[in-house]
């Protein structure tokens, strides 16, 4: 391959990269045992196909950006928020528990990733 096509293609990469967002928001949600935690993953300027969610490294929800939700977990949904130039989807865990305390990250088909931290408050009862 001819050396200037390669780095037609490096800066091609490199522009897509640079003007890429993606956010993950709230940063730190902190919410009582029971309630829903919800989070916003929003991607603009990106040529995505899939989206993971991840609770403690663990895939729980996968989105298709043309097929929408394909997973089947009755404790996950996602809903959509999306507008013209910006892709959002609001993940929401059902009826937290202690164990969905950690991190919870947002992976656009590898190729950027964000990660927010989750708090489950409440009564803990030791037997």
């Amino acid at each position: 391959m001819d050396g200037s096509v390669v780095l037609v293609l490096l800066l091609s990469c490199l522009l897509q990269a640079v003007g890429a967002q993606m956010e993950l928001l709230p940063e730190t949600l902190t919410v009582l045992r029971g309630e829903e935690a919800r989070l916003t993953c929003s991607a603009s300027n990106i040529e995505w196909t899939v989206m993971v969610w991840l609770l403690n490294g663990a895939s729980v929800l996968t989105i298709s950006r043309d097929y929408g939700v394909l997973s089947n977990n009755p404790n996950v949904m996602a809903e959509k928020h999306s507008s013209s130039q910006r892709d959002s989807w609001v993940f929401v865990l059902k009826s937290t528990e202690r164990d969905h305390q950690g991190q919870v990250t947002c992976d656009i088909q590898n190729i950027q990733r964000k990660t927010a931290s989750l708090f489950v408050q409440g009564l803990y009862v030791c037997v």
